[in-house]
């Protein structure tokens, strides 16, 4: 709907388009196509194409609203094939919502164990990091310090064209030397979040047997703003 609105306002639309003119706009499914026909004709006497677009982008906030109030919860799934409900993979998921990020939104990523020269889906993952990256997105990547193969994976299969995304780490206080930062999650946009078993890795995101949800609602928001503590009162550091 949100391209509706910029083909109104910049005059590529206007409210007598047929259907075959609403259809060339990039990215509007089928279905969205018949529902702005049967809109625009029931409306174009008595709107001008600037209160339509506005009208349209006030559906999709209230729309966007409402789905931050009602959490959407969706089984992932790392593992063997099996007869069964149908649950998508770990990292399919991953890929989506990466794509899905806002111009100039926002990524977390936070892992225990990440590897992306060893066949896994984490390369692929990691290029579209740096594609959002350069789409101006700000990307946060949070690691378990243990290993420094974490660090040096994820430098060397990022993109040098794009924006270094910033690397952060947890140094477990000293009466638990052998804790480790555990924890295996993605918030994108503040709008939704995975949570899940799977290590960034091949067999986290192939071979393993894993489970996660992604969730849509508030609860995304929510993550992202304790980690946001985590940062500002210094439990996370930048790991250079």
């Amino acid at each position: 709907m949100t391209a509706i609105a910029d083909a109104l306002d910049d005059g590529n639309l206007t409210l007598w388009s047929s259907s075959v003119g609403i259809g060339a706009v990039r990215g509007v499914d089928a279905q969205t196509v018949i529902r702005c026909a049967q809109a625009f004709a029931a409306v174009e006497r008595v709107l001008e194409p600037p209160a339509a677009a506005l009208a349209l982008r006030v559906a999709v906030g209230v729309r966007d609203a409402e789905r931050l109030d009602r959490p959407e919860i969706e089984i992932v799934w790392t593992g063997p094939e099996a007869d069964g409900p149908l649950v998508r993979p770990t990292a399919v998921v991953l890929e989506e919502m990466i794509e899905g990020v806002r111009e100039a939104g926002e990524i977390l990523v936070v892992g225990y164990r990440l590897t992306a020269d060893d066949g896994s889906a984490m390369s692929a993952i990691i290029d579209l990091l740096g594609e959002a990256s350069r789409r101006r997105a700000v990307v946060t990547v949070i690691l378990d310090r243990e290993s420094e193969s974490n660090r040096t994976s994820l430098f060397a299969a990022w993109d040098k064209r794009a924006v270094k995304p910033r690397l952060l780490t947890w140094d477990p206080p000293p009466e638990f030397p052998y804790t480790k930062l555990h924890a295996k999650a993605l918030v994108v946009d503040r709008l939704e979040a995975l949570v899940t078993s799977a290590n960034l890795t091949l067999h986290g995101l192939q071979a393993n047997l894993e489970l996660g949800l992604r969730v849509r609602g508030p609860q995304a928001a929510a993550i992202a703003r304790r980690f946001d503590h985590l940062i500002a009162s210094g439990v996370l550091r930048d790991w250079r």
